[in-house]
């Protein structure tokens, strides 16, 4: 017997004119979706995986990494098992491309677009609501996105990395863990990005599966003065005697 498993909706919005982008986009406001190789009908913790914005490609499709930092993204961020044993979501923190070469969305595209990245997050965490979510933040603008509406501060990538799995302080207060690793274009440009990359993400496997270390207490020994030395001694020293 076929057991159906339902997943969450994220309708796409073609009629989005909350920003200038909309104008130039084949299909405005390219929606989250579901990862199907990862498993639909887990218990465990939900993964949801934020970009940047979609390229050409994913304008083209409306379907959000389906272009060839999609395949990077698949093919080898997101290929373990530890990972593909969660349900995986994939979204972008701006829903419209930038069709002039190397531009990027601006700030106010990113704060134009977060109602639909809240509608999305509070739609997963509804669709699992005795575990913690967890995100992976794809490059700068993606953390900044995030950090801003969910730590209250746009902070750098550089922050994202000496913080792996801080918890929210906005919305669902202590629903989400945040984690941070380069965009995979930034790889496709430089490959000595990888090496990081691959650390970011054993360490994000292991959050998800309970497998981080844990610090014991320290053994504090307080602390010894000195006993005064003894006449013997400190005639070793060369101090002359008294007597």
């Amino acid at each position: 017997m076929t057991t159906t498993i339902s997943l969450p909706e994220f309708p796409s919005d073609p009629t989005c004119k909350r920003c200038d982008l909309h104008a130039a986009a084949k299909n405005p406001g390219v929606p989250t979706r579901f990862f199907e190789q990862s498993d639909p009908g887990s218990r465990l913790a939900p993964l949801v995986v934020v970009g940047m914005n979609p390229g050409v490609k994913e304008d083209a499709t409306n379907r959000c990494f389906s272009g060839p930092s999609g395949n990077l993204l698949t093919n080898v961020y997101l290929n373990h098992a530890d990972i593909l044993s969660h349900p995986v979501y994939l979204t972008n923190a701006a829903r419209c491309p930038t069709l002039g070469n190397n531009e990027k969305p601006k700030q106010r595209h990113y704060n134009a677009c977060w109602g639909h990245t809240d509608d999305d997050l509070k739609t997963v965490a509804s669709r699992h609501p005795d575990h913690i979510v967890y995100l992976l933040c794809l490059g700068a603008d993606a953390y900044a996105s995030i950090s801003k509406h969910l730590l209250g501060k746009a902070m750098p990538l550089r922050h994202g990395f000496n913080n792996q799995g801080q918890t929210n302080a906005l919305g669902f207060v202590d629903r989400f863990r945040i984690f941070a690793t380069f965009h995979p274009a930034a790889v496709l440009r430089e490959q000595k990005y990888l090496y990081p990359v691959s650390d970011h993400i054993e360490l994000l496997s292991n959050a998800l599966n309970g497998k981080l270390p844990t610090p014991s207490s320290p053994h504090l020994v307080d602390p010894t003065w000195p006993t005064p030395p003894t006449q013997k001694s400190s005639l070793l020293f060369g101090e002359t005697s008294s007597t």
